[in-house]
């Protein structure tokens, strides 16, 4: 259960699911189980999260997280699923701590590019630009052709109204993503908060990418 659970949380996170939605159902079926069978399992209680984030239930995705870590408070994956789940729901402010703390614990794990992202993501949500700057270009550093770092790094020189620079990190995008668009960006993790989803599509209005 647990294994086929995180299969499923996988393929959808990164964008391999033929059906997404039902995906997510089976993940959190399997979730479930896994965690029925073995409640001190710190794992099952950390894919468990993660499906929950998937599939739209923020506070209990947040509460599946913080058992998994009360349970392994060593576990760098668990706080950079938590502040995951905090940064799409709404908490950045609570999400930038677990995220230091992912990288405290595993400065050289190979998503940290995605910890660099989420960590942007969330400065730029608070308005805190030139750190979300610093993050993002960190992140291009290390996953260049991911269309996030470009994302994030645009939206966070419109906030410093960089707006030529702003404008060519939406012309990279564009060049190792050029199907990417506004109505694109709108469809993924739809889940995100409000505020937060319309502020970055704002401002990637502002740097030029384009709607369709």
């Amino acid at each position: 259960s647990l294994t086929l659970a995180y299969s499923y949380y996988a393929d959808v996170f990164h964008g391999y699911a033929e059906d997404a939605n039902e995906w997510v159902r089976q993940g959190l079926e399997a979730g479930e189980r896994a965690v029925e069978l073995d409640e001190t399992d710190y794992f099952s209680h950390f894919v468990l999260g993660r499906v929950l984030a998937l599939s739209g239930q923020g506070d209990r995705a947040i509460s599946e997280l913080e058992r998994a870590l009360a349970l392994n408070p060593s576990y760098a994956r668990g706080y950079l699923g938590l502040g995951t789940a905090q940064s799409w729901y709404g908490r950045a402010a609570d999400a930038i701590p677990n995220l230091n703390m992912a990288m405290r614990l595993s400065p050289n794990d190979p998503v940290l590019w995605g910890m660099l992202m989420n960590r942007a993501s969330c400065f730029n949500n608070l308005e805190d630009y030139e750190d979300a700057e610093h993050d993002a270009r960190r992140a291009i550093n290390m996953r260049p052709r991911h269309f996030g770092g470009q994302t994030l790094l645009a939206v966070a020189l419109v906030g410093q109204d960089r707006m030529d620079e702003a404008q060519e990190a939406v012309a990279e995008l564009r060049r190792v993503s050029p199907d990417f668009t506004l109505s694109k960006y709108r469809h993924i993790r739809p889940y995100v908060h409000s505020e937060y989803r319309q502020r970055s599509i704002d401002a990637l209005r502002k740097a030029g990418l384009p709607d369709e």
